[in-house]
């Protein structure tokens, strides 16, 4: 991994040490699951279904938020992943390098879907981000080699940085005109990228967001773009 990788993991194992005052960690039918006072977290899975439908609740408690731990590989056998529509926030690096999931069931409960939480994924081969979604954070789809189709609602504003880098069987992008920032190295290194759509609202393309496409025929740039930065 570059350092560059390597210090975006160390920033998400941080932010995944932080468990707010009240929960306790509990096995219940092979799931992991953090238990809060009002919510609960599922953070793993162990046991040895492909295909897995995370609960709804445990305890009586909603589960609200999907989780995982780098290098942990408590999801690493699934191939495949159902989430309920009680969750609403998929957590930094909750499916960092499942290299055997194939298929992930995303609901339109869901609004985040944090920075690094699909990096990896070298076996999925489509997304289809619901339209509850507003952004995509940070190396959240990058280096899954085998993705050739995303959907991007017209809900999402922002797509961070890295966010798809090293997708290098995509062929085709259509980014929603309610997109407005598209961040540094958005795309880099999509090598089988032949069309990309930028949208009216934005008015940057940051530095290097198109690096290395090169297989890339057609980019529609609006009028209102103001800047192109070094080497996009």
């Amino acid at each position: 991994l570059s350092v560059r990788v390597q210090a975006a993991i160390l920033a998400a194992v941080m932010l995944l040490c932080v468990m707010p005052i009240g929960a306790s960690a509990e096995v219940r039918d092979d799931f992991y699951v953090d238990i809060f006072d009002d919510h609960c977290r599922i953070f793993g899975y162990r046991g040895k279904e492909k295909t897995v439908r995370i609960p709804s609740e445990a305890d009586g408690k909603p589960v609200t938020e999907v989780d995982g731990e780098p290098y942990l590989e408590y999801w690493h056998s699934v191939e495949e992943i159902i989430i309920p529509d009680s969750v609403e926030w998929i957590r930094p690096t909750a499916f960092f390098e499942c290299e055997r999931l194939k298929k992930v069931d995303i609901p339109g409960s869901v609004y985040i879907i944090d920075d690094m939480a699909f990096y990896g994924c070298m076996s999925l081969t489509e997304i289809t981000i619901p339209n509850s979604v507003t952004s995509i954070g940070y190396y959240t789809f990058s280096d899954c080699t085998r993705l050739t189709k995303i959907t991007i609602p017209d809900s999402v504003t922002s797509i961070g940085d890295w966010a798809f880098s090293d997708c290098d069987t995509i062929v085709n992008v259509k980014i929603p005109d309610t997109v407005t920032y598209l961040g540094e190295y958005a795309f880099r290194s999509c090598s089988s990228l032949k069309s990309v759509h930028i949208p009216k609202g934005i008015k940057t393309i940051e530095m290097r967001a198109f690096l290395s496409c090169s297989s890339l025929e057609s980019l529609t740039i609006p009028e209102n773009i103001t800047s192109i930065g070094l080497g996009a």
